[in-house]
C-alpha cells in the first residue's frame, strides 16, 4: 500500500492506494533437444530466457545411464551408456509467477555392433568347451549362432560353450544384435578326435610313444602304385630303363576305428630306414578304401607341411578316417 499526500497553503489532503507489482511468465528455450550418440560426449543447454527472478529448473524423466542434469546452469550432458529414441523429457521452471514446463524428446543413437572376435580356440571332442564372443557397438548386445557342431550351444552374451561329440572342421556363424542393428561373421572351429583313452567318445588316433615299423620293400618298376586293401600293388609300365623303384614301410601306426568320419593326427618317429629328403607316402590300410581315406597330409615338428623325410625323422600325418571302418595305417617312404 502507498499514501500519498498532497498540501498547500490551506491545509493537506491525503490517500491511501494499493500498488501490485506483477512477476513475469518464465520461458524455456531451446525448442527441442539434439540428438546424441552412444558413447560420444553430449551437451544441452536448458535456459529460462525471460521471467522474474530468481527462476529454479528442474528435469522430470528418468535419463539414459551416463546423461545428469545441472538445475543450477541447466546443463543437460554426459557420455550416454544406453540408446533410446524419443525418450520424454519434461523440464519445470518456478518463479514468483508460476509454474511454467516443457516437454522434449531426447534420442540417443545406437552405434551398430562390430565383432571383433577373429577366430575360435580349437576344440576337442568328448572335452567341455568355453569361448567369448566379443564385439563392439551399443549394449546390450545379443549373440545367436548356426553351424555349430553337435553338442555346443550360445548363450545371448555370446558365450559358446558345452561339449562337442563330432571331431571336424566347422564354419560357425554368428550374429550380433543392439538396438542398431546386426552383425554377421563366420569363424572356424575346428574340433580335434578325443585321445583314445577317452572311453566313449571318437578315438584320436594319436600314439603315446615312437613308433618303429618293420621294413618291407616293395620293387616297382614304376613310378607310382595302388593300394588296395592297404597292400601296395606294383605299377604297370612306366620308369626309364635300368631305374627301380621301391617303397619301404618306415611307420606302421596304431589300429583305429573312427565313430565317426573326420580328420585324425598320428605322430610317429620314422626307421632308419627313412632318410632325410625322401618322399612320404601314406598307406590306410582300411577293409573299405576309398578316395577319402587316402587324403594325408604331413607335418614336422614346428608344425610346417612337408611331403618328405624332415631330419629329425619325426612326423604327424593327419588323415582322414571315415566312420565305422577299421584302419591299420602305416607310413612308406619312396626309394
Amino acid at each position: 500500500m502507498v499514501r500519498v499526500t498532497l498540501s498547500n497553503a490551506v491545509g493537506e489532503a491525503s490517500r491511501i492506494f494499493t500498488l501490485k507489482v506483477g512477476a513475469v511468465k518464465p520461458v524455456l528455450k531451446p525448442s527441442k533437444l539434439a540428438n546424441g550418440t552412444y558413447g560420444k560426449n553430449y551437451t544441452a543447454s536448458i535456459k529460462a530466457t525471460k521471467g522474474t527472478t530468481p527462476i529454479t529448473l528442474r528435469l522430470s524423466a528418468d535419463l539414459p545411464a551416463g546423461l545428469s542434469f545441472d538445475s543450477g546452469t541447466g546443463m543437460l550432458g554426459g557420455t550416454p551408456q544406453e540408446a533410446c529414441k524419443n525418450l520424454p523429457v519434461t523440464v519445470i521452471a518456478v518463479n514468483l509467477w508460476g509454474v511454467v514446463s516443457k516437454d522434449y524428446k531426447l534420442t540417443v543413437k545406437a552405434v551398430n555392433p562390430k565383432i571383433t572376435t577373429t577366430k575360435l580356440a580349437d576344440a576337442t571332442a568328448g572335452t567341455e568347451y568355453s569361448a567369448d564372443l566379443e564385439a563392439t557397438g551399443t549394449q546390450p548386445i545379443t549373440w545367436s549362432a548356426t553351424g555349430l557342431p553337435a553338442g555346443l550351444n550360445i548363450s545371448e552374451g555370446g558365450q559358446i560353450s558345452g561339449t562337442p561329440t563330432a571331431a571336424g572342421k566347422f564354419s560357425v556363424k554368428v550374429t550380433a544384435s543392439n538396438a542398431g542393428k546386426s552383425a554377421k561373421k563366420t569363424l572356424k572351429l575346428t574340433v580335434a578326435a578325443a585321445p583314445a583313452e577317452n572311453a566313449g567318445t571318437a578315438p584320436a588316433a594319436r600314439n603315446n610313444g615312437t613308433l618303429h615299423g618293420e621294413a618291407e620293400s616293395w620293387p616297382e618298376a614304376g613310378e607310382g602304385f595302388s593300394v588296395v586293401n592297404g597292400t601296395p600293388v606294383p605299377a604297370v609300365g612306366g620308369g626309364s630303363a635300368g631305374v627301380t623303384y621301391g617303397y619301404v614301410v618306415v611307420a606302421v601306426l596304431p589300429e583305429v576305428s573312427g565313430d565317426v568320419s573326420g580328420m585324425y593326427d598320428f605322430i610317429a618317429t620314422l626307421s632308419d630306414d627313412a632318410q632325410p629328403g625322401e618322399e612320404l607316402v601314406y598307406l590306410a590300410g582300411s577293409s573299405e578304401p576309398s578316395d577319402d581315406d587316402n587324403i594325408a597330409e604331413f607335418s614336422d615338428e614346428t608344425g610346417a607341411e612337408t611331403s618328405t623325410v624332415p631330419e629329425s625323422k619325426k612326423v604327424t600325418v593327419s588323415v582322414w578316417l571315415k566312420e565305422g571302418v577299421t584302419y591299420s595305417p602305416s607310413i612308406a617312404v619312396k626309394h
